[in-house]
């Protein structure tokens, strides 16, 4: 009858299969991203979460689907948009008898209507919260708590809200800054990713110590929940089985 600890470790090495099946899978998502192909990478990011649920990934993936529908929207919007006929040059009153002067102060009269009352301007004193002050205050306020997922290396998560405060009041600078970062999370992702492949190689070798070495080195770089649960597991697996960092 096998051990506790035998089936703990086997427990690991399934979950080291997994895991490497999801970055084989990323990584196909990434080559095809990289190739235009932003479809076929989202499906290639939601096969892998089938190995390992990672929401990060799931949301990259639904940002590529919409990437993919943007072009096939347009052209069906285009395709779809009514031709209209060009507008037919008005008759000129040029040669007309004019009305009689009675009639034309009647067709005045049925011409004018009643100048509708103005709404009142909302009083924008200092002690009244505009709408546009707070929406403003709400944006920075996602910017700020973005500002801290970029120093954790959570690069999606922060892409996100730098797009929620955009949506709420844009921002030029915030607006560049958000562009530059969706360049960079492909190659931060990619890096990363390679040095975890060899930490799952490390690890098949029963080199624990420079495999979890290998894991951290990657999530200093790019942030994966999966990953960095995988890292806590395996970082209690040693410590329980005495072995050194």
């Amino acid at each position: 009858m096998p051990s506790a600890e035998a089936e703990k470790k086997e427990g690991l090495e399934e979950e080291l299969a997994r895991l490497k099946k999801a970055l084989s899978l990323r990584e196909e998502a990434a080559s095809l991203e990289d190739g235009g192909d932003y479809a076929g990478s989202a499906a290639k990011y939601r096969e892998s979460l089938g190995f390992h649920d990672d929401p990060a990934a799931k949301q990259y993936a639904e940002g590529l689907e919409r990437r993919a529908a943007l072009p096939q929207k347009a052209e069906q919007e285009m395709q779809q948009k009514p031709v209209t006929e060009p507008d037919q040059k008005p008759e000129s009153d040029l040669g007309k008898k004019p009305a009689p002067v009675a009639d034309q102060k009647l067709e005045v009269e049925a011409h004018q209507k009643p100048v509708p009352e103005l709404p009142q301007v909302p009083d924008l004193s200092p002690f009244t919260e505009s709408p546009a002050r707070d929406l403003k205050g709400q944006a920075e306020a996602l910017w700020r708590e973005a500002g801290e997922l970029q120093k954790a290396k959570k690069y999606d998560e922060a892409l996100l809200l730098y797009r929620k405060g955009l949506e709420l009041t844009p921002d030029d600078k915030v607006q560049l800054h958000a562009a530059r970062l969706e360049a960079v999370i492909p190659k931060a992702k990619a890096k990363a990713e390679a040095l975890w492949r060899q930490a799952v190689e490390l690890q098949k070798g029963k080199r624990y110590a420079e495999a979890l070495r290998k894991y951290r080195e990657g999530l200093a770089i790019y942030h994966n929940s999966t990953v960095e649960e995988h890292v806590r597991k395996l970082d209690a697996f040693m410590k329980k089985g005495n072995m050194q960092l």
